[in-house]
């Protein structure tokens, strides 16, 4: 029998990037179909503004093989770790958005400035962590919302400013345990339409 293929459930597009604190309420699946900004709880994230190079979204598990003498193939695996992430450019190099990328800090205010400043002595060894919220295309372009729900960032921060080229915040974000009943992440889409 030939693959058929639906053109349908292909996608592509941008994603948008929100951050919130841990255990932020989320948008009741019933909203999937709003953006985010105008669901009951959107007062409780913040946009990241725009990317550069696009958004992966991805999710390992590792393995070990369960082996017999008896048998040349493997016989069962076991998983042993699952790390979900994020990675991206972010491309507004705001200092809300350098905070979030060294995982805490503060910015503060004044007159006509604004700061940031790393956490320092024992509180630096303590990261900030923060729930996630990828908004991306599913297939037949239906919204897709991909919560990870305590996240940090473990990429190096390294930005260049040259004439001739974009300045820009690159960031990995990794979903970490939250509790033996809440799932490290969610994903949520619109209903497929049947065609």
């Amino acid at each position: 029998m030939a693959v058929i293929v639906n053109p349908r459930n292909l996608t592509a597009g941008p994603g948008e990037l929100y951050r919130g604190r841990v255990g932020a309420p989320e948008p009741d699946d019933e909203e999937i179909n709003l953006e985010l900004d105008q669901t009951t709880v959107a007062a409780e994230w913040e946009g990241m503004g725009a990317t550069n190079d696009g958004i992966t979204l991805n999710i390992a598990v590792e393995y070990f093989t369960l082996e017999v003498d008896q048998a040349i193939d493997t016989v069962e695996r076991r998983a042993t770790s699952r790390d979900v992430s994020v990675a991206t450019n972010l491309a507004e190099l705001t200092l809300e958005n350098l905070m979030t990328s060294q995982n805490g800090g503060q910015v503060t205010t004044g007159p006509g400035y604004e700061a940031y400043e790393p956490d320092t002595g024992r509180a630096a060894t303590q990261p900030d962590y923060f729930a996630l919220i990828l908004e991306c295309f599913g297939p037949q372009s239906q919204r897709r919302r991909c919560i990870i729900r305590r996240t940090l960032n473990t990429a190096d921060v390294s930005t260049s400013y040259s004439k001739d080229g974009q300045a820009l915040y690159p960031v990995e974000f990794h979903g970490h345990f939250v509790s033996n009943t809440i799932a490290p992440y969610r994903i949520v889409q619109e209903s497929i339409t049947s065609s």
